[in-house]
């Protein structure tokens, strides 16, 4: 099954689709779907977006997994603190540095982090 920009909960299963959805288009229909604070995994595949605002994922409190392979990410800068995320998939954009964005975030409970088939040349 090819799902794009599908989000999960414990109450909420994601469902498919075949058009590509820009990221906060997505996210403002899976809050109107379902409480953000309710949400603890939340998929983006796909969606597309270039950089993050810092407030996309306001109201997202409880989410520990977040997904957002292949959405055209070129930055990290103003990754939303997300205290509760364990998991965070960032494979397939167009990264290339900008890692200490994350720190900022003070993403204090994450345990894996993704970051497979971007432009990364350094950890310095």
């Amino acid at each position: 099954e090819d799902r794009h920009c599908a989000a999960a909960s414990p109450s909420f299963r994601p469902g498919s689709g075949v058009a590509m959805t820009s990221l906060a288009a997505e996210i403002a229909r899976q809050k109107a779907i379902a409480d953000p604070n309710q949400i603890t995994e939340l998929v983006l595949d796909k969606c597309k977006a270039a950089s993050l605002n810092g407030d996309e994922f306001e109201g997202f409190n409880n989410l520990e997994v977040l997904s957002l392979n292949n959405v055209g990410l070129t930055s990290l800068k103003n990754f939303p603190e997300l205290i509760k995320l364990k998991r965070l998939e960032l494979n397939d954009n167009k990264i290339s540095g900008g890692l200490e964005d994350l720190q900022d975030a003070a993403l204090v409970s994450l345990r894996v982090l993704n970051l497979s088939g971007n432009r990364i040349s350094s950890l310095d």
